[in-house]
């Protein structure tokens, strides 16, 4: 077996992103070992008692062939002899041949069944010296494995770093645990006999750990109540204090736990001067049709039309207010 570790890099620091090992090339230690295997004393067995096997079957089927043809020669003498009626010396001839076929009739049965018992007699050997040749096949081909080439970003280790770095990272789950305690999005997944880590840190090949925020962003409010926008971590190692200020550390935000109304502000103060005026006019336009739409409902519910005017007037002049505010 081999051990790897496949490794991710990002930017200067390498990562190990899992432990595994190489798998097995089947076809390819079948074509590796297969001269080996053929020299196994019990593949040369088997082969002996499958050539045994192919000449007494060879034998057999010789010996059927000279069966048939004497036998034949049996079967069509009386017509011949018919044939031959009133010629002594070709009925002479005749009878000799059918004497000398019966003869070979009764060598060539005993060829057939001899050779035929032998043919057959080699099968138990064969099968049961195959089972011993294929048991001892698997344990050559395991003992001398052909493995597949890494596949990208795999490192082949020893066994003895191997068995280290898994040691090293199996302590570090302890420290890790503790550091963990102040972030409450970190998730950490049990496998097998050792943790996976996952964001916000990362294992180097060095046996360290580093934060990882890649992708996190944080807004807070300067002493303007303004809000800032921090740049977004895209490296290793930088954390929510490498990006904020270092007054502003409690109040940052990270832009997933932003409240729809923290996002709309910071949304609107991105805008240009020009965008805010088009959407401040929209929203008003907006609010005065939901006015208008108010009177109107008012006059129906039973108010009169002087209360239901000023009511919507009312209403329209916080709207207004409001928008100018959100705008500002």
């Amino acid at each position: 077996m081999k051990n790897t570790i496949k490794i991710q890099q990002i930017g200067s620091h390498s990562i190990i992103d899992r432990f595994d090992t190489l798998p097995i090339d089947t076809a390819m230690t079948e074509l590796r070992n297969r001269k080996a295997i053929s020299e196994l004393p019990e593949q040369i067995a088997v082969n002996q008692k499958v050539a045994d096997k192919n000449r007494h079957t060879k034998k057999a089927r010789s010996a059927a062939g000279k069966l048939r043809i004497a036998q034949r020669y049996i079967n069509d003498a009386p017509a011949v002899l018919a044939l031959a009626e009133g010629d002594e010396k070709a009925t002479s001839y005749i009878n000799i041949g059918i004497e000398r076929a019966k003869a070979v009739v009764t060598n060539e049965s005993k060829n057939f069944e001899s050779f035929n018992a032998a043919s057959k007699g080699c099968d138990h050997d064969i099968n049961e010296l195959g089972r011993i040749c294929d048991h001892k096949r698997r344990e050559h081909i395991k003992a001398n494995p052909i493995y597949s080439h890494p596949r990208k970003n795999e490192v082949v280790i020893d066994d003895a770093k191997f068995d280290e770095l898994k040691a090293v990272f199996n302590k570090q789950n302890e420290k890790i645990k503790v550091i963990l305690e102040t972030y409450e999005d970190v998730v950490i997944t049990a496998i097998g006999d050792q943790q996976e880590v996952k964001a916000p840190f990362q294992r180097l090949i060095s046996h360290e750990i580093i934060a990882d925020f890649r992708g996190c962003q944080y807004f807070y409010l300067d002493l303007d109540e303004k809000w800032i926008e921090s740049e977004t971590i895209t490296d290793l190692g930088v954390t929510m204090e490498t990006v904020v200020a270092n007054d502003f550390h409690d109040s940052a935000i990270e832009r997933k736990d932003l409240s729809p109304e923290q996002s709309e502000e910071i949304r609107i103060q991105g805008l240009t001067a020009e965008q805010k005026e088009v959407e401040k006019a929209g929203a008003i336009e907006i609010a005065l049709n939901q006015a208008a739409a108010m009177k109107t409902k008012l006059e129906i519910q039973g108010s009169t039309a002087a209360k239901a005017l000023t009511d919507s007037k009312a209403w329209y002049a916080d709207q207004e207010t409001a928008i100018g505010a959100k705008y500002a």
